[in-house]
């Protein structure tokens, strides 16, 4: 495939940026890093798959017409808009000395750094500048190229071929057995499912050491008119962790793929905040990296201050990049007390057993009360390093007393099975809905989501319950790499479900 590779300086950091759009019928557009406008890519927690979009100069419509009689009209690119126009995308920092970060390779590998997508166009919008033709942009949105197969395939697949791969002796038996042996773990049903969807159109997928098998089981056998991702977001909305390889049996599930090696991961929530401190002392695997507040008053006193940050003394994680890692602005907000009011409440959980002809009521685990100490003990204890960290779930009489409940039902045989029609609704809330951050800073192709990030303050301030929500760890949902002929930053949103300190608010108030 033909490609132009330029080299652009962004931020003090030379890139190396290759980008080609290819109609996958032998005609490829190497694109000039000239003519991009703007580049974005957004990585979520809420979503396995990258996605974003590219605006390029198109005077004249010049990416699909030539512009005079000397240009080949096989020079120029023609587009298929059936999502197989495939736009590549690499990215990487050039190693310019070996005082940077990136010449440890040891602890910084490629696949921390590079940016290497196959991305498929889903929409185009075309941008007209002025009243004429000769000052014109293209927009092209697009998510990577897997995603497009998951969103458009319909696979001849259910879980009895989990079960036939587990059982062999069943083979052709399944009719014969009762539901219950007929049901297989919910992690593996969305490992086969991924195999199913991918491997015959893309090839062998990688899946981590550490997949989560799951502890609800389940037989689902897709509507015929379903496609593959419908049945993989509900196998993925019916998982509940199993308490292997340091997930919490019942917990919430995360599933991500890594940007570079392609791997696929299926953890649990407490896993990841697991990763966040070792040994209760030091910055965790996940602690990526330090962010500093500038200071807003120069005259201030300087005060010194511990960070709330967990260090590294090997220097392997938790790295900070100078002028990169300091924040001028950001925007912060408590959980909207519209969510904790219509969340945040105990959810009984009913059910029937249709062979018993039984109606059943679970309440203990889906009480408020008992979800928060879940919480507390599951989640937020994991950040015990240097602080004694506490939830941030406010509860009131309405809340302790029940007054306020949402009774839900589940088709779930087995209490396990029914976590995520109650008790998993208010954890996961209670992650995605906490204590928010947002902030721009210069770009680094080392951020990313599913990562936790420090932030302190530089000079240090007088001590104040504010901080001890806005200092500290924080989980990072969504990051957005922006580059444009001017510059390259990240736009980060980050959560945080805890207080590093106790700031004395009380669940007994009326």
């Amino acid at each position: 495939m033909a490609s132009i590779k330029n080299r652009l300086r962004l931020n003090n950091q030379d890139y190396e940026i290759i980008v080609t759009l290819y109609n996958t019928q032998g005609i490829a557009f190497p694109i000039n890093a000239a003519g991009i406008s703007s580049l974005v890519i957004e990585e979520s927690t809420l979503n396995w798959f990258k996605r974003g979009y590219i605006i390029l100069e198109n005077n004249e419509n010049v990416i699909e017409r030539r512009p005079n009689e000397f240009f080949s009209k096989d020079a120029n690119y023609k587009f298929r808009n059936d999502g197989r126009d495939l736009l590549t995308v690499n990215i990487k920092p050039v190693v310019e000395n070996e005082k940077s970060p990136l010449s440890n390779k040891d602890a910084f590998p490629a696949d921390l750094w590079n940016l290497d997508y196959i991305f498929s166009v889903y929409d185009v919008e075309d941008i007209a500048v002025g009243p004429t033709t000769q000052k014109k942009y293209f927009k092209l949105y697009f998510w990577e190229a897997d995603c497009q197969i998951f969103n458009e395939t319909t696979v001849n697949w259910n879980t009895n071929n989990v079960l036939y791969q587990t059982h062999p002796e069943l083979r052709g038996k399944s009719a014969y057995i009762d539901d219950k042996a007929r049901k297989v773990p919910t992690g593996l049903a969305i490992q086969d499912l991924i195999k199913i969807t991918l491997e015959p159109k893309v090839g062998d997928q990688k899946f981590a050491s550490d997949w989560d098998p799951g502890s609800s089981n389940i037989f689902y056998n897709p509507a015929t008119n379903n496609f593959a991702q419908i049945d993989l977001d509900y196998l993925l909305q019916r998982h509940v962790s199993s308490s292997t390889s340091g997930n919490i049996e019942g917990d919430v599930p995360v599933l991500f793929r890594d940007r570079y090696t392609k791997t696929w991961s299926l953890q649990s929530v407490s896993k990841l905040m697991s990763l966040a401190v070792k040994n209760q002392k030091t910055a965790g695997v996940l602690q990526f990296e330090q962010f500093l507040i500038a200071s807003s008053n120069a005259s201030s006193v300087i005060i010194p201050s511990l960070r709330h940050t967990p260090q590294d003394p090997s220097g392997g994680r938790n790295i900070y990049m100078g002028k990169n890692s300091d924040i001028a602005n950001f925007q912060f907000v408590d959980m909207a007390s519209v969510d904790n009011t219509f969340v945040f409440i105990s959810k009984p959980c009913a059910s029937n057993t249709t062979r018993k002809k039984q109606f059943n009521l679970d309440f203990q685990e889906n009480d408020m009360e008992n979800v928060k100490t879940f919480f507390q003990k599951n989640y937020v204890d994991r950040f015990k390093a240097n602080t004694k960290p506490k939830a941030m779930l406010t509860l009131n009489k309405s809340k302790t007393e029940n007054t306020s409940i949402e009774t839900t039902y589940s088709y779930g045989a087995e209490s396990l099975d029914r976590l995520p029609d109650a008790r998993n609704i208010i954890l996961k809330a209670a992650l995605y809905l906490n204590g928010c951050l947002n902030f721009t800073v210069p770009g680094s192709t080392f951020r990313r989501s599913n990562v936790f990030i420090g932030m302190d303050r530089v000079t240090g301030a007088i001590d104040a319950d504010f901080d001890e929500k806005l200092l500290g760890q924080w989980f990072t949902i969504k990051v957005t790499h922006e580059f444009s002929q001017t510059g390259y930053t990240n736009n980060i949103t980050a959560v945080k479900m805890h207080s590093d300190k106790d700031i004395r608010i009380q669940d007994d108030v009326a």
